[in-house]
């Protein structure tokens, strides 16, 4: 074998080696980053899936404080059976007026509807306030799909619906005790009702993830 063909070979073994170096190179990059993207999408998952526990927490809470509501209430008709007591104004209203007349049964229920609303209501409003803060990438305009678009839109409502529960509360529970709910739908009409399409939009989003 010639020195030219020797050379000629040695050449082309190292063209062919620092090819195979550089592909390396750039494919451990890629690999890297995809990885990276993996991770993130992970983490959007999981914190979708935290939400989703949150909201489940919150309609259990609802629901039982409502039934309580529903208790005192029909506790007061029981004792006034010619007096309009709910219809007109409203559960936090009705109990409002009638505070100052309220048996000892009734004083008890009372307390506890409005403990509900200053402990466990409040903390997972909380918890979800922050968790639509940091949802940064949920709440963008441009979704890669309807169901992100649509979960971005109920989220938009959540914020807001969150951000007024929380100045209501502020100006009418913690200084006033005979204030025992905080609802904003209802007939005074004090902000947004809680989005009623909001865990139905978590759930198509899990269920599509990719």
């Amino acid at each position: 074998m010639s020195d030219t063909t020797r050379t000629s070979d040695w050449f082309v073994r190292a063209v062919i080696a620092a090819a195979f170096s550089i592909v390396g190179f750039f494919g451990k990059d890629l690999y890297e980053d995809w990885k990276h993207k993996q991770a993130a999408e992970l983490a959007r998952l999981d914190s979708l899936v935290e939400l989703s526990a949150l909201l489940d927490e919150s309609k259990s809470i609802f629901e039982s404080q409502n039934s309580q509501a529903k208790r005192l209430t029909e506790m007061l008709v029981a004792r006034n059976p010619g007096r309009e007591v709910r219809d007109k104004l409203g559960y936090d209203e009705t109990f409002y007026k009638n505070f100052n007349s309220f048996t000892t049964q009734e004083a008890e229920l009372q307390k506890l509807i409005r403990s509900t609303t200053m402990h466990s209501q409040r903390r997972v409003n909380q918890e979800m306030s922050k968790w639509v803060t940091e949802a940064i990438p949920f709440k963008k305009r441009d979704q890669p799909n309807p169901q992100r678009a649509r979960l971005a839109e109920q989220l938009g409502l959540l914020e807001l619906h969150l951000n007024q529960w929380n100045d209501k509360y502020e100006a009418v529970i913690p200084n006033d005790a005979k204030r025992s709910l905080v609802y904003l739908a209802d007939e005074k009409s004090h902000g947004v009702q809680f989005p009623p399409e909001l865990e139905r939009a978590v759930e198509d989003v899990i269920a599509s993830w990719q």
